[in-house]
Order: structure tokens, then C-alpha cells, then sequence
């Protein structure tokens, strides 16, 4: 199968499957995926994250630590100072 996003979701459509996404509760960061932010009232409200987002971590290689990018495009490390959950999305695949 081609790795291709287009080949991909043309493949998708053909055989009539659909996916969603399992998303589970992880405690250490190692074993997440994606960080989201619940509500925090020591934040401000018009922070560069929007709660109940899911923010994918990236690794950065030179600061050598996982980050998220925020709203604003920039890479964050909010995750340090703000509430939120650390998960594990896996994308499920079902026939139709």
C-alpha cells in the first residue's frame, strides 16, 4: 500500500473503511503521543492553547525534549505549567 496521504484515503474510500481514534490516558510523557490542556484558572484564557485541544508532542533535537506547537504556531513547552493530560491516540480502522 503507498504511503502516500491520497493513495491512502483513495483506498479508504474504495473499500468503504472508516477510522477513528483511541485515545487513552498515559501518566508518563514517554508513552504519550499527544498533550491536552484542561481548564486552569491560573492561566490566562487567551493563552496559546485552547483547552480540550489535542496537541501533538515533537521531539525538538536540539533543545533535546518533547514539545507541542501552539496555537500560534510556535514550538511550546506549556505542558510544564498548565493542566492538562498526557495521552496515547491510536487510530482504529473499521470495515464499514
Amino acid at each position: 500500500m503507498s504511503l502516500f496521504k491520497e493513495d491512502r484515503m483513495k483506498s479508504k474510500e474504495q473499500l468503504n473503511i472508516s477510522s477513528k481514534f483511541k485515545i487513552t490516558k498515559v501518566v508518563d510523557i514517554e508513552d504519550a503521543t499527544h498533550w491536552i490542556p484542561t481548564y486552569d484558572e491560573n492561566i490566562p484564557m487567551n493563552s496559546a492553547v485552547t483547552v480540550g485541544g489535542k496537541y501533538r508532542l515533537v521531539y525538538d533535537k536540539f533543545e533535546d525534549e518533547d514539545c507541542i506547537i501552539d496555537d500560534d504556531g510556535h514550538l511550546s513547552l506549556i505542558y510544564l505549567c498548565h493542566n492538562g493530560d498526557f495521552v496515547k491516540m491510536e487510530e482504529v480502522i473499521y470495515e464499514e
